[in-house]
């Protein structure tokens, strides 16, 4: 699947660190699997987990 930013690279799926920010809190998630530009390195998280890192900092 090609790129929507660079429009020239494939995206792969692989492994992409995730920071969270709330005030002063910081979370940094390791391993999230997303679809990875090659070319650009623009990350795209997988629709699955994109309602969970969206919804949780509330928590925090």
């Amino acid at each position: 699947m090609k790129c929507v930013i660079c429009k020239q690279g494939e995206r792969a799926p692989g492994l992409a660190t995730v920071t969270l920010q709330r005030d002063e809190t910081v979370v940094i998630v390791r391993g999230v699997p997303a679809d990875i530009c090659q070319d650009c390195g623009d990350i795209t998280w997988k629709k699955r987990l994109h309602g969970r890192f969206t919804l949780r900092p509330k928590k925090l």
